[in-house]
């Protein structure tokens, strides 16, 4: 009886299977890498698909094998590499699917601003902004190149010359407060037409739990005209943007509910109980996280202007207490 002999595998079937093994492994390690940006997860996914693909091509076609002595790569193949590339797969569209599930079920249609964004009672404090009359004792700063004051049909109209920005807040003692939703509209009138950076981002909107002390701890929220923006909070004068938690709900940047350009009313909602801090948009949940770094403080309103003067007006304040 005939036997034969397994045909080595030649220099380039050699190189093929090196190719196809550094391809796959690279795709599974993107795969996996799904679960720091979960974001990206329909590319995850595809991606840990191919790589259990061409991992399977390898261990059923014995031509492209790479001959190892101490570690067959067929065995490797078929029990490890293969099976970890189908449960990365299986992951990955499982968190897929979730994080879609979350987003639209935390997403509201604009129109139902009243019944999701803000609780069924009426609000605790309530302030058309049109004067400092209604005892939440607004700041009132006028200097030559910033200032914060009550302007006839204007409301609350915060102005800043070019490089420069004017943080106002409340001072009544009754505006001090730790759980709370908070709600005021912005218009932007001028200026803000640039983004800024990530260190020192441009742009105006409300601050809260301005506590008052000389290391100034409060967070606030920064929108520009095109509508890139900022979450972040401010500790020891050190501003850092808030980071969202994984499979958190985030606004993208630009935020596409963000009223873009000149006199559009944007309205913010603010929930602030314990440490979590939800903020809505126009309607929109767009974004929740944690943080316990500031537990309580004033209510508050910024601008920080651009390379031109610029001019923010705020109206409508409400506020509920938890």
């Amino acid at each position: 009886m005939r036997s034969t002999t397994p045909t080595p595998p030649s220099a380039r079937d050699r190189v093929i299977s090196v190719v196809a093994v550094v391809f796959s492994l690279c795709f599974l390690g993107v795969g996996l890498a799904s679960y720091v940006y979960p974001a990206l997860s329909p590319f995850f996914v595809v991606s840990s698909t191919v790589g259990a693909l061409f991992l399977g091509f390898l261990s059923v076609f014995p031509r492209f094998t790479l001959r190892i002595p101490v570690l067959h790569f067929r065995l490797l193949a078929k029990w490890l590499l293969i099976p970890v590339c189908l449960l990365s797969l299986f992951l990955n569209a499982f968190l897929f699917v979730s994080l879609r599930t979350v987003t639209s079920a935390v997403t509201p249609t604009p129109t139902a601003l009243t019944s999701t964004a803000t609780p069924a009672v009426p609000p605790t404090l309530s302030d058309p902004l049109q004067d400092n009359s209604r005892g939440l004792q607004w700041q009132e700063v006028t200097h030559s190149d910033a200032s914060c004051s009550f302007v006839l049909g204007k409301h609350y109209l915060l102005t800043a010359s070019a490089n420069q920005y004017v943080p106002c807040k409340t001072q009544a003692p009754q505006s001090n407060l730790g759980n709370f939703v908070y709600q005021i509209t912005m218009i932007i009138r001028s200026g803000l037409a640039n983004t800024g950076s990530r260190a020192s981002p441009l742009g105006a909107g409300p601050q809260f739990r301005i506590e008052s002390s000389q290391n100034n701890p409060h967070y606030g929220l920064l929108f520009n005209t095109l509508g890139n923006w900022s979450f972040y909070v401010v500790v020891n004068n050190n501003g850092s943007p808030l980071l969202t938690p994984l499979g958190g709900v985030r606004c993208g940047d630009p935020c596409p509910h963000f009223k873009t350009g000149y006199n559009q009313p944007n309205v913010f909602t603010i929930w602030a109980v314990g440490s979590q801090l939800d903020v809505w948009l126009n309607g929109y949940l767009i974004d929740s996280t944690s943080d316990p770094a500031v537990p309580s403080g004033f209510l508050g309103v910024r601008l920080n202007g651009g390379n031109s003067s610029s001019s923010v007006e705020f109206r409508d304040l409400r506020v509920w207490q938890q």
